[in-house]
């Protein structure tokens, strides 16, 4: 599984890069399972048995965190893993492995890999959650001032 989740890795990052029509979706689930699951199977192994390691419920996470950390998504990832899976019980655990995995992956970026997809075509233009710091001094009369602004000239 160990071997299977290695060269899933770099696969799934030669496909992706190589920008060959494939998705991204399925390959994260696999790779966070497997990866999940490996880490389950050597608990099991590691841990005493009164422990009762179920290294799906590792693959679940696995899969959970994954996903938090390529795309971002956080409340809707937890109702679709929830209502998926029909665990109930799990869903503590699998709010942390998207909290944890989204602070991980904004440590690298800030953004999903959907959202650098759209700012590498240069063609979709996207308003930050926070303006530039240049801008805290700036009136509404400096910005409309310009070209095509008027300059504060009335331009009707």
């Amino acid at each position: 599984l160990a071997v299977c989740c290695g060269a899933y890795l770099v696969m799934m990052a030669a496909a992706y890069g190589s920008a060959v029509p494939g998705g991204i979706f399925m390959p994260s689930i696999f790779l966070g399972a497997s990866g999940g699951g490996c880490l389950g199977l050597l608990f099991r192994y590691a841990l005493p048995d009164a422990w009762d390691i179920q290294p799906g419920l590792y693959a679940l996470i696995g899969a959970t965190a994954m996903l938090g950390g390529v795309f971002r998504s956080s409340i809707s990832l937890v109702v679709i893993m929830v209502e998926g899976t029909g665990g109930i019980s799990f869903v503590f655990c699998i709010i942390v492995a998207v909290v944890v995995s989204n602070a991980v992956s904004s440590w690298f970026h800030h953004h999903g890999v959907y959202h650098l997809d759209l700012e590498r075509n240069h063609l979709v233009m996207f308003v930050t959650g926070e303006p530039p710091r240049k801008f805290n001094l700036l009136t509404a009369r400096n910005l409309m001032a310009g070209p095509g602004g008027g300059g504060g000239k009335k331009s009707w």
